[in-house]
Protein backbone atom coordinates (compact mmCIF):
# COMPACT_ATOMS: atom_id res chain seq x y z
CA UNK A 1 0.00 0.00 0.00
CA UNK A 2 1.08 3.34 -0.77
CA UNK A 3 1.40 6.22 1.75
CA UNK A 4 1.26 9.57 0.97
CA UNK A 5 3.86 11.89 3.26
CA UNK A 6 4.33 14.96 3.70
CA UNK A 7 6.95 16.94 1.86
CA UNK A 8 7.10 20.78 0.56
CA UNK A 9 4.06 21.84 -0.32
CA UNK A 10 2.78 23.95 -2.53
CA UNK A 11 -0.06 26.90 -1.45
CA UNK A 12 -3.46 26.43 -2.80
CA UNK A 13 -4.72 29.21 -5.17
CA UNK A 14 -7.77 30.78 -3.59
CA UNK A 15 -10.49 29.58 -6.82
CA UNK A 16 -9.01 26.59 -5.71
CA UNK A 17 -9.99 27.24 -2.79
CA UNK A 18 -13.35 28.10 -3.60
CA UNK A 19 -13.69 25.34 -6.59
CA UNK A 20 -12.82 22.80 -3.45
CA UNK A 21 -15.05 24.18 -0.65
CA UNK A 22 -18.03 23.91 -3.16
CA UNK A 23 -16.99 20.33 -4.32
CA UNK A 24 -16.68 19.61 -0.33
CA UNK A 25 -20.04 21.40 -0.39
CA UNK A 26 -21.62 19.43 -2.69
CA UNK A 27 -20.59 16.34 -1.38
CA UNK A 28 -21.98 16.82 1.79
CA UNK A 29 -25.48 17.71 0.17
CA UNK A 30 -25.29 14.37 -1.77
CA UNK A 31 -24.63 12.06 1.23
CA UNK A 32 -27.28 13.83 3.44
CA UNK A 33 -29.96 13.45 1.12
CA UNK A 34 -28.50 9.91 0.21
CA UNK A 35 -27.43 8.03 2.82
CA UNK A 36 -25.36 4.78 3.37
CA UNK A 37 -25.26 2.07 1.39
CA UNK A 38 -25.72 3.13 -2.80
CA UNK A 39 -23.77 1.83 -5.92
CA UNK A 40 -21.52 4.55 -7.15
CA UNK A 41 -23.18 5.21 -9.77
CA UNK A 42 -26.29 6.55 -7.77
CA UNK A 43 -23.73 9.00 -5.81
CA UNK A 44 -21.91 9.47 -9.23
CA UNK A 45 -25.53 10.91 -10.55
CA UNK A 46 -26.58 13.01 -7.86
CA UNK A 47 -22.60 14.94 -7.87
CA UNK A 48 -23.66 15.47 -11.27
CA UNK A 49 -27.37 16.94 -10.61
CA UNK A 50 -26.32 19.40 -7.24
CA UNK A 51 -23.29 20.68 -9.84
CA UNK A 52 -25.49 21.05 -12.30
CA UNK A 53 -28.07 22.96 -9.86
CA UNK A 54 -25.11 25.19 -8.94
CA UNK A 55 -24.19 26.23 -12.06
CA UNK A 56 -21.54 23.96 -13.36
CA UNK A 57 -22.03 22.12 -16.96
CA UNK A 58 -21.42 18.38 -15.60
CA UNK A 59 -21.25 15.18 -18.11
CA UNK A 60 -21.11 11.98 -17.05
CA UNK A 61 -18.74 8.97 -18.64
CA UNK A 62 -17.80 11.26 -21.53
CA UNK A 63 -15.52 9.14 -23.37
CA UNK A 64 -11.76 9.90 -24.16
CA UNK A 65 -9.37 7.29 -26.41
CA UNK A 66 -5.99 6.48 -25.52
CA UNK A 67 -3.36 6.40 -27.73
CA UNK A 68 -0.15 4.49 -28.46
CA UNK A 69 2.61 5.36 -30.93
CA UNK A 70 -0.78 7.30 -32.85
CA UNK A 71 -2.85 4.54 -32.52
CA UNK A 72 -6.14 4.10 -30.31
CA UNK A 73 -5.44 1.49 -27.66
CA UNK A 74 -8.61 1.93 -25.25
CA UNK A 75 -10.98 4.26 -23.55
CA UNK A 76 -11.26 5.98 -20.83
CA UNK A 77 -14.71 7.13 -19.05
CA UNK A 78 -14.07 9.72 -16.23
CA UNK A 79 -16.95 9.59 -13.75
CA UNK A 80 -17.64 13.66 -14.32
CA UNK A 81 -16.26 15.57 -16.30
CA UNK A 82 -16.65 19.85 -15.87
CA UNK A 83 -15.24 21.78 -19.29
CA UNK A 84 -13.68 24.84 -19.20
CA UNK A 85 -11.13 27.23 -17.74
CA UNK A 86 -11.80 26.08 -14.58
CA UNK A 87 -12.38 22.43 -15.62
CA UNK A 88 -12.14 19.22 -13.44
CA UNK A 89 -12.87 15.55 -13.19
CA UNK A 90 -14.67 13.67 -10.38
CA UNK A 91 -14.07 9.90 -9.57
CA UNK A 92 -16.20 8.78 -7.11
CA UNK A 93 -15.21 5.47 -4.87
CA UNK A 94 -16.71 3.81 -2.83
CA UNK A 95 -13.82 1.93 -1.27
CA UNK A 96 -10.03 2.25 -2.56
CA UNK A 97 -9.26 5.55 -2.44
CA UNK A 98 -5.61 5.06 -3.84
CA UNK A 99 -7.07 3.51 -7.03
CA UNK A 100 -9.51 6.40 -7.26
CA UNK A 101 -6.13 8.99 -7.30
CA UNK A 102 -4.43 6.80 -9.71
CA UNK A 103 -7.74 6.28 -11.99
CA UNK A 104 -8.07 10.35 -11.55
CA UNK A 105 -4.40 10.84 -12.59
CA UNK A 106 -4.99 9.26 -15.73
CA UNK A 107 -8.05 10.98 -16.82
CA UNK A 108 -6.12 14.44 -15.69
CA UNK A 109 -3.43 13.42 -18.64
CA UNK A 110 -6.59 12.15 -21.44
CA UNK A 111 -8.49 15.69 -20.73
CA UNK A 112 -5.70 17.68 -20.65
CA UNK A 113 -6.95 19.32 -16.82
CA UNK A 114 -5.04 19.84 -13.96
CA UNK A 115 -7.73 19.21 -11.12
CA UNK A 116 -9.56 16.45 -9.79
CA UNK A 117 -11.22 15.01 -7.22
CA UNK A 118 -11.71 12.02 -5.76
CA UNK A 119 -14.68 11.72 -3.81
CA UNK A 120 -15.46 8.50 -1.30
CA UNK A 121 -18.59 7.56 -0.14
CA UNK A 122 -17.56 5.27 3.05
CA UNK A 123 -20.59 4.05 5.34
CA UNK A 124 -20.39 6.85 7.88
CA UNK A 125 -18.72 9.83 6.21
CA UNK A 126 -17.55 11.03 2.83
CA UNK A 127 -13.84 12.03 2.18
CA UNK A 128 -12.61 13.99 -0.45
CA UNK A 129 -9.41 14.34 -2.36
CA UNK A 130 -8.33 16.96 -4.76
CA UNK A 131 -5.78 16.05 -6.79
CA UNK A 132 -3.42 18.72 -8.85
CA UNK A 133 -1.53 17.48 -11.80
CA UNK A 134 1.16 20.29 -12.17
CA UNK A 135 2.45 21.50 -15.50
CA UNK A 136 6.03 20.03 -14.31
CA UNK A 137 4.58 16.85 -14.05
CA UNK A 138 4.14 16.70 -10.11
CA UNK A 139 1.32 15.47 -8.45
CA UNK A 140 -0.31 16.84 -5.62
CA UNK A 141 -2.80 15.51 -3.34
CA UNK A 142 -4.79 17.28 -0.78
CA UNK A 143 -6.47 14.87 1.34
CA UNK A 144 -7.66 18.13 3.96
CA UNK A 145 -10.31 20.55 4.35
CA UNK A 146 -9.54 23.17 2.34
CA UNK A 147 -7.09 25.53 3.99
CA UNK A 148 -4.26 23.04 4.26
CA UNK A 149 -1.24 23.07 1.52
CA UNK A 150 -1.33 20.20 -1.10
CA UNK A 151 1.43 17.75 -0.57
CA UNK A 152 3.30 16.11 -3.30
CA UNK A 153 2.71 12.37 -3.34
CA UNK A 154 6.05 10.52 -2.88
CA UNK A 155 6.49 7.65 -5.53
CA UNK A 156 4.99 10.04 -8.10
CA UNK A 157 6.22 6.82 -10.77
CA UNK A 158 3.13 5.37 -9.70
CA UNK A 159 0.65 8.54 -10.97
CA UNK A 160 3.10 9.64 -13.19
CA UNK A 161 1.22 11.62 -16.52
CA UNK A 162 4.55 11.96 -18.76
Amino acid sequence: MMHLQSIPDITIPDELKNQFQCIIDIAKEVKKILGEGWYEEVYQNSLAVELRLRGYTAELEVPFETRYKGEVVGTVRPDILVRGENGFVIEVKRGDMFRGVHQLVQYLKVTELHVGYVIGFQEEKVTIWCVVNTSDGGVYVCENPVGYGLRRVVDVGQFSVE
